[in-house]
Order: C-alpha cells, then structure tokens, then sequence
C-alpha cells in the first residue's frame, strides 16, 4: 500500500501507542523523535502497553541482527524496517503485519502504522515482489451502487456526513442514508470498520 498524506490518526479509533524493539539505542532514540510529532502517537514502554509494535532487527550484515521469531511472539500487529524485499518477505512470513524501508521518511512510517493498527496489511512499494498474507475477509452481502462507492472513498478521507454532502451536492440526510447503507452492507458497526472492510475487499486504495 502506497501511504495516504490524508490519513488521519482519526482512522485508528483512538491514539496510536508504539512499542519500538531495537537492540540499538541510538535507534530507538531516533525512532521515538521521529514518531512523536503527532500528539495522538506515543511510545509505550513495552509492548503490553502497547496496540502496534515497530521492529527494527538492525542494519544488513550486523553481527546483532535480530532474529524474526520475536515477531511471531508478539500479541500486537508489527511493522518490520527492513532494507530488502527478501527481508520483508522473512518478515511477512514470520508474522510481522507490513514492512517499510528502513530509509523511509517519518509520515510513511506514521501512516504504515496508522494502518496496522486498523488490522490491514503494509507494503512499501520497493517490495512490490513480495506477496502479503491473503485476508479472509467475505465478499459484501450486496454490492456498493455507484454513489456509494463514491461515499465510502471520502470516508477513508475521514469526511464527516456534512463535508460529504458538500463534496456530492447532496444533502445530509442523503450523506447519512449512504453511509448507513454501506455500514449494513459491509457489516460494519463503525465508518471506521468499514473503511477497514472495504480496503481490505479491495474497494477503496489508501
């Protein structure tokens, strides 16, 4: 998945709380600078503490690189650093949730984080080799008519019903009708586990 710069933490239900597993404190330091520009993005002390994890098992060819079996211990969803797509596709399969490149920049790192935490999967588009985990997800009990496929696109923009109705030039109680009937059809009890649902199926591209 390509990082949305219009994804708001707002997507997570809640504050994102990271735990960062590097043996390399001078890492770690840099990782927490890098993370906490956002007030709603904290790092826990541990990862009980925690609802993501971010691992860094160390730079190529480092005599202290960390083994992937931690990330098939953790209770939270993991976003593994790594420098090549055969690390991401170790990663994947050890059961991290996504993989970014070690040398991304700060708000694709937040928004790879942001998305785990929603329960998808996170691929940085220099591993496009590497094949995610398939989902389980069903199919929608009915398909999305084409209005509502527009709806549910300015919801993973984080769009309130007013500001959707805007953007249609429809009313609100249309923009209301449109986002229940997406909820229902995606069986979904929030506009936020929708989105998930419809990323997940495919629907909607972040």
């Amino acid at each position: 998945m390509s990082p949305n710069p219009k994804l708001g933490l707002e997507l997570a239900s809640g504050p994102v709380s990271v735990a960062i597993l590097s043996d390399d404190p001078l890492v770690h330091s840099a990782l927490s600078r890098l993370l906490t520009v956002r007030s709603d993005l904290h790092i826990a002390e541990s990862t009980s503490e925690a609802n993501v994890a971010l691992w860094d098992p160390g730079p190529p060819g480092a005599a202290n690189k960390s083994d992937t079996s931690v990330l098939a211990e953790l209770s939270i969803p993991a976003i593994a650093l790594v420098c090549s797509a055969e690390e991401a596709r170790r990663a994947m399969s050890a059961g991290a949730a996504g993989a970014v490149h070690r040398g991304g920049d700060g708000s694709s790192l937040i928004a790879a984080l942001v998305a785990v935490r929603c329960g998808l999967s996170v691929l940085d588009p220099d591993f496009t080799s590497v094949t995610p985990p398939r989902s389980s997800v069903t199919e929608p009990t009915e398909p999305l008519s084409a209005r509502e496929l527009q709806v549910v696109e300015l919801l993973a923009d984080g769009l309130s019903n007013k500001q959707i109705a805007n953007k249609l030039n429809i009313s609100c109680h249309t923009a209301k009708f449109h986002v229940n009937s997406i909820l229902g059809k995606l069986s979904s009890s929030s506009r936020t586990a929708a989105v998930v649902r419809a990323v997940r199926l495919g629907i909607v591209t972040l």
